[in-house]
């Protein structure tokens, strides 16, 4: 009984032992049919049952473990501020961020949620809005300004701008490549210290005014130009009736405190044409009519005739409201010229206007060579310069000469000459005939001293008759 389960034993095992040899060594031994059960000569390891294995510990196969659980303690939950969940919660707490009540948030300070402002998309300051000249917007409108055109605004360059025939190929803006096509136009957008370079000779066929500003106007350096008056200037209304204006006048009107023209490097040619039949001062009773005194056989006779049949009173002319403090004045600087006037005078100020004639700068003939009463009832021309209850002040080497008629008229004003007065031909048909060829004073009076009828005239240099 012992013997044979040893046997089955036995048998068992090589069956095992079959398993784990290599097929290659199990072929060559069966070859030799030798079977012995020594034939296994390696020491099979042995199995070894780990702990932890859920198997029994006689189990075939390798040991099944289950994962070792963390057994290190674990660290306390806190239960932070702020947490949503309950305190006895399972996980992390869930909070939100501190909530920030930002400035310009339109929403009350306990608001709940995220804040609201105006601007959300940009929070930084928006800088101001600048209302632009020619926007015809109101001046308090939202969003940008809109003007009529691009181009509305003449570009400035150092307070220049410039004139000329023909405008450039992007407009008539004021520029050098784009310049003005009119002098008028000009001076009237021209800001205050504004310089206009002329690049061109120019007929003028419209008044030109320098209303509440100062204003120079000259040629470029390399090329003096020359304004001549059209032959149809065409007459102005300025609130007195229509009446013969000067190619360029200075006005200060209401609301302005002064004004000036100052010419330089440039030639203003009146050449000889007159506006009119009278030469008479034109009346400022807002009738725009004058009444003209005359002697027909003896007998004292009046006229009245419209101011618009008077002839211009000057080249240009300046108007002043102070006769006290001057607030006008014409600046004739180096290289103007004011030539062959065809009115007047080549130059008047009045109401206060004053008069400056800076170093070679010049009036002159040189077409006209006789000079005429006008018709019946006219006093006839004035002279180069006519100044009314002002003062004038010729400076050295400026120069009247080379002139038919008269130099100076002077009503009522202080005359100054420290330049020159030269090769003056007396003119019958001149205001008061030939008298002072040179200067003529008529009730003069020394303006410092005004109630004082004093003489003053001052002459610096010799003056020639």
């Amino acid at each position: 009984m012992k013997k044979g389960l040893w046997k089955r034993r036995a048998f068992a095992f090589l069956v095992a032992a079959a398993m784990v040899i290599p097929q290659g060594v199990y072929a060559a031994e069966t070859e030799g049919n030798e079977t012995s059960e020594n034939a296994i000569t390696e020491e099979v390891s042995a199995r070894v049952h780990e702990n932890g294995c859920t198997l029994p510990s006689d189990h075939e196969g390798d040991c099944v473990t289950e994962p070792v659980e963390n057994t290190e303690e674990p660290t306390e939950r806190v239960h932070e501020e702020g947490c949503k969940l309950a305190p006895d919660h399972e996980g992390d707490c869930v909070t939100e961020p501190a909530r920030v009540h930002e400035d310009g948030c339109i929403l009350a300070p306990d608001h709940e949620g995220d804040c609201m402002t105006e601007s959300a998309e940009n929070t930084e300051q928006q800088p101001a809005r600048v209302h632009v000249d020619g926007c015809i917007l109101p001046s308090d409108h939202e969003g940008e300004c809109e003007v009529e055109e691009m181009l509305v605004k003449a570009p400035l360059a150092a307070g220049t701008i410039y004139v000329a025939n023909t405008a450039g190929t992007s407009g008539n803006i004021g520029s050098k490549e784009n310049p003005y096509t009119s002098l008028a136009k000009a001076v009237k957008e021209a800001a205050d210290r504004t310089t206009i370079v002329v690049l061109e000779d120019m007929t003028i066929e419209e008044p030109i005014t320098v209303e509440g500003k100062s204003i120079k106007i000259q040629s470029e350096e390399s090329n003096r130009v020359t304004l001549t008056r059209g032959e149809s200037m065409g007459t102005k209304n300025d609130g007195r009736g229509w009446y013969n204006p000067a190619m360029i006048e200075v006005t200060v009107p209401a609301g302005t405190s002064s004004a000036s023209l100052t010419l330089e490097n440039i030639i203003l040619d009146d050449a000889g044409k007159k506006c009119g039949e009278y030469f008479a001062q034109p009346s400022t009773d807002w009738s725009g009519k004058t009444t003209l005194s005359y002697k027909e056989q003896g007998i004292n006779k009046e006229i009245e005739v419209p101011n618009t049949n008077i002839v211009q009173d000057a080249i240009v002319a300046a108007y002043g409201t102070n006769v006290e403090q001057p607030n006008a004045e014409i600046v004739l600087g180096k290289g103007a010229v004011l030539k062959d006037f065809g009115g007047m005078s080549a130059v008047r100020v009045t109401g206060g206007a004053t008069l400056t004639m800076k170093g070679d700068s010049i009036i002159y003939d040189e077409v006209v060579t006789d000079r005429e009463k006008g018709k019946i009832g006219s006093f006839g021309p004035a002279g180069a310069v006519w100044v009314q209850g002002t003062h004038i002040t010729m400076e050295q080497k400026s120069c009247i000469e080379h002139l038919y008629g008269r130099a100076i008229y002077a009503e009522g004003s202080d005359v100054t000459v420290d330049g020159i007065i030269s090769n003056i031909a007396g003119d019958k048909d001149m205001w008061n005939s030939t008298e002072g060829r040179a200067v003529y004073m008529r009730n003069p009076y020394d303006s410092a001293n005004p109630d004082e009828k004093n003489k003053k005239f001052s002459p610096g240099r010799t003056c020639c008759d």
